[in-house]
């Protein structure tokens, strides 16, 4: 049925008024589809738009380029949408517009009648990426496992289909893979040997952060009082972050110049994680991950442990390159190297939040071994104060050890430095018996450009005293932090 035929069956019309557009509208019984679409000149390139059903479930969330016609229905649903009966009732649809829409451009709601009763995907807990099972175990054997905790496709402002992206990931030998994309959240993933963790980035006009297991949108995402210009309002992170318990909050690059943190009175007790490393492709990522770095280490001093991850923030086709850029933007570059009892969503999480981590670009993987008085330990983990403490890092294969190199980091200095080549590099440390410490290692190159990390160890305790990001970041920023 063509969309001309089509357009006696408008359910409901929104001519944005500045940023934002709004219609509630009836639905009656028989119908099996809805569909959306721009009409009129002027459509933004990117618009969130947000379907309600009558029982405030959303049904379906994407950010909608000019040409785009996503749609619902019993027989199935275009990305960012979840299958099923179109129920009698009020419907809504919210859209958030980053720009005003030109004069005339008009988001139809339209019925689009689709063939009941021949399947589609069924709806899963809240309706969020179809299928996913926390407990289902991907592998179950005990070990280190590659994923990825930043990246996009074209839910929101990706390039990239999701299946590329999976057939992109399965490529670059990643484990687990964590769609986050802006503000929305996956509702399907194709089927793939790789374990689908489902992200959401929190994107405001005072910065970014990652959410890691949720499976339905927090409950004050969509309220139009938390939007500001397309994008959420800074004063809206601390409720939706609180909303979010039992996730993994994670605050994405932090020094990233126009999409740094300038919310400086967000509670650092909100976040589990610092992306540390965020795409090192990206034009001035060198500075801001080195600024990250220096965030990390000034939290660990004052007690506060958050623990490092790296995200790729892959929006790319694989052939695309940033300017100046000599490599790829790819799924995997960095890697965040997880110990997992078992690979499925919930022993990940878990291990996140115990920092059972580290990181390294280009391939690198490790062979890792951590010893408090010849017990193993992990990244993370807290040892007995007075306990002898013995690392001995190694490159897995020996072709990517290249040029690499280890720097000891102890309580904020470098205590040392080795090479991944040959045996390996090793260290040991006697942990002080009364007072709070910890030790990193950190990766480099011949010219000092930064391969990776991995988390600390810890002992004793200590009573953090900065509260805030702006507290912990005075001082440390490229182009300022308030």
């Amino acid at each position: 049925m063509s969309i001309m035929a089509d357009e006696a069956r408008i359910a409901a019309k929104i001519r944005p008024q500045g940023d934002y557009g709004t219609a509630v509208f009836p639905v009656g019984s028989g119908e099996t589809g809805l569909r959306l679409r721009w009409r009129g000149g002027g459509a933004p390139p990117g618009a969130l738009v947000v379907l309600f059903d009558p029982r405030r479930g959303v049904r379906l969330n994407k950010w909608l380029r000019p040409d785009e016609t996503p749609e619902i229905g019993a027989d199935g649903a275009s990305m960012g949408g979840i299958p099923g009966l179109i129920d009698e009732g009020q419907w809504e649809a919210r859209l958030f517009l980053p720009l005003p829409a030109g004069a005339g451009a008009e988001l139809l709601v339209e019925f689009a009648p689709q063939s009941a009763g021949k399947g589609g995907k069924k709806i899963c807990r809240g309706g969020f990426l179809d299928g996913y099972d926390p407990k289902k175990t991907a592998r179950n054997a005990a070990g280190w496992y590659k994923g990825d905790f930043h990246t996009h496709t074209l839910l929101s402002d990706g390039k990239e289909t999701a299946e590329s992206a999976t057939e992109k990931a399965e490529r670059m030998g990643l484990d687990f893979y964590v769609p986050t994309e802006h503000n929305v959240l996956h509702t399907s993933w194709p089927d793939t040997r790789l374990l689908i963790v489902p992200g959401l980035e929190m994107t405001s006009l005072g910065g970014h952060c990652n959410v890691f297991g949720l499976d339905a949108p927090p409950e004050a995402l969509y309220a139009p009082r938390n939007w500001r210009l397309g994008f959420l309002a800074p004063d809206a992170l601390k409720v939706l972050l609180e909303q979010c318990a039992g996730c993994v909050c994670s605050l994405n690059h932090p020094f990233l110049r126009e999409w740094s943190w300038r919310v400086p009175d967000i509670p650092l007790d909100l976040f589990h994680t610092l992306e540390v490393v965020n795409d090192p492709t990206y034009p001035y990522a060198d500075d801001a991950n080195e600024n990250a770095l220096r965030l990390w280490t000034r939290l660990w001093n004052d007690g506060r442990r958050i623990y490092g991850v790296g995200g790729s923030d892959s929006h790319n086709l694989e052939h695309e390159r940033y300017d100046q850029a000599t490599e790829p933007s790819v799924p995997g570059d960095p890697a965040t190297w997880v110990f997992c009892e078992g690979l499925c969503g919930e022993n990940l999480l878990q291990s996140v939040k115990a920092g059972h981590m580290y990181v390294t670009r280009r391939g690198l993987k490790l062979e890792l071994s951590i010893l408090a008085d010849h017990k193993n330990v992990l990244p993370g983990d807290r040892v007995s104060g007075g306990a002898r403490v013995s690392f001995h890092i190694a490159s897995a294969e020996a072709e990517t050890a290249g040029s690499c190199h280890v720097q000891w980091i102890v309580n904020g200095e470098t205590r040392g430095t080795g090479s991944l080549q040959a045996a390996g590099a090793e260290f040991s440390i006697e942990a002080d018996k009364l007072e709070y410490g910890w030790v990193r290692a950190d990766l480099r190159d011949d010219d000092g450009a930064f391969l990776g990390f991995v988390n600390p160890v810890y002992w004793g305790s200590k009573r953090p005293g900065l509260t805030t990001f702006g507290q912990a970041a005075s001082g440390l920023a490229i182009g300022g932090v308030p």
